[in-house]
């Protein structure tokens, strides 16, 4: 059975017994497939439900499992906290779940004691996720991308650089791993004590600020994250963008800079500061920089978000909202050494955004190798 046929972030909605929206996050283990299950009730009259389950490869998978339920802030719900807020309905501590994946289309049921939920969650390709991005584009030259963010106000915004045009996606979910419960669980807590001998600031566990900052610090140091960088300055992503492309150069290719209207969807979209238990969300925050230079030369704002296909939820949300958040400009590699110059002659330099030895060697490497090509 091919893994790629169920792995992945699934979103979608379910009505019966309780109507709201489903997100389920299912990655391979060994011959395995983890699920994780949200089940959102959209009117609160019913509690959420989170169920975990272990299958073997296959396309159509029915267990009886255990469900934990939990509030609309995200606290796991005891059975005495379930019965105050949630009198006139049962408790129960397991349900029996079906799953029939089919290409990008997942067809869910939920049995409870006293009635079935049912619905559908989709998620879309890679392909499509590329494409719908590529519409959106703005091809423009690097004047054109000055004078359009000169025009912006300052600070309401924020910018991501890439040197592709890649959609946006956190380093976590490019690795195809999808539940973000097992890496909090598993891989934040064997690093924290990988580190704790060195950086001990980064043990306060129930902090939410101590867990932002530490998994910045991770991100900064190459281990993949459910963070995406930014940056307040439109010219550092520029220059990520065109630095990240070095001296290779792709016939047609293009750099890609995100412009995100931050300001305008805070008061519509809150942040959230937790990564599961609260929905899909897509959070910017300027975290507590401890043990982080990097972050401070580099403006850096990290989003915080449990989403694979985040252009995909910012679309959703600029139709539901009628405002435009994202905009995405697409430049071509041939203007990376007109930019990088430029960018020079602002004091932006791998030097000034790398503190220590690596920033060095990096923008000495850009004036001395970069011309053997």
């Amino acid at each position: 059975m091919d893994h790629d046929l169920i792995t992945g972030q699934w979103t979608g909605r379910i009505s019966g017994l309780n109507n709201g929206r489903v997100t389920v996050e299912s990655e391979a283990t060994g011959n395995n497939i983890v699920l994780d299950i949200y089940f959102y009730d959209d009117e609160g009259n019913l509690p959420n439900f989170f169920c975990k389950f272990i299958s073997i490869s296959a396309k159509s998978i029915t267990q009886k499992v255990s469900i934990r339920p939990f509030d609309k802030l995200g606290r796991i719900l005891s059975e005495a906290d379930f019965n105050l807020i949630y009198p006139a309905v049962e408790y129960q501590t397991e349900l029996q779940i079906s799953l029939d994946f089919d290409q990008n289309s997942l067809r869910i049921r939920a049995e409870y004691r006293k009635g079935i939920s049912e619905g559908t969650a989709t998620r879309r390709s890679d392909i499509q996720v590329a494409e719908t991005s590529a519409e959106r584009a703005e091809l423009v030259t690097w004047h054109q991308f000055k004078s359009a963010i000169d025009l912006l106000p300052l600070r309401m915004n924020i910018f991501r650089g890439q040197g592709q045009p890649w959609p946006l996606k956190t380093s976590f979910h490019r690795t195809k791993r999808s539940s973000i419960q097992n890496y909090l669980i598993n891989d934040v807590h064997e690093l924290r004590h990988a580190f704790a001998s060195t950086k001990p600031q980064f043990l306060k566990h129930e902090d939410p600020s101590v867990l932002l900052s530490f998994l910045g610090f991770l991100q900064h140091h190459g281990y993949p994250t459910p963070l995406l960088d930014w940056t307040y300055s439109p010219y550092i992503a520029a220059f990520f963008a065109a630095h990240d492309i070095q001296t290779t150069r792709i016939q047609g290719g293009k750099m890609r800079i995100f412009c995100f209207d931050w300001m305008n969807w805070e008061p519509l979209f809150p942040r959230i500061d937790q990564f599961v238990f609260r929905g899909s969300h897509f959070s910017p925050v300027r975290a507590f920089l401890i043990e982080n230079e990097r972050a401070v030369a580099q403006q850096s704002v990290f989003a915080m978000t449990n989403i694979e296909d985040i252009e995909g939820y910012l679309y959703f949300c600029e139709s539901y909202s009628h405002r435009r958040f994202l905009r995405i400009f697409d430049i071509s590699h041939t203007e990376r050494d007109i930019m990088l110059n430029d960018l020079e002659m602002m004091g932006i330099t791998a030097a000034s955004l790398f503190p220590g030895p690596e920033g060095i060697c990096r923008a000495e490497r850009r004036l001395r190798f970069d011309s053997y090509k």
